[in-house]
């Protein structure tokens, strides 16, 4: 194999397993992150490589607003 073969197939690889040139995502990463819902206007996939632009975070909140009480999951938590 030629150095110029050898040199075009290591960018390729290279390519394959980096980030999209568009997104500037990793192929195995998250997206970018967000609270609740996908920005307004923005597209859901990249053009460039098809993967799934966000990460939506949907927060939860367990009990009556302001009740601190443990049945209805506010209090102290504990880490294990």
């Amino acid at each position: 194999m030629s150095s110029i073969e050898s040199r075009l197939r290591r960018l390729e690889e290279r390519r394959r397993s980096g980030p999209c040139h568009r997104c500037k995502l990793s192929p195995d990463g998250p997206g970018y992150l967000t609270i609740d819902q996908i920005p307004e206007g923005a597209e859901e996939n990249c053009p460039g490589c098809g993967r799934p632009l966000w990460t939506v975070i949907k927060i939860v909140y367990d009990g009556a607003e302001g009740d601190s009480s443990e049945e209805v999951g506010g209090g102290d938590y504990r880490w294990p």
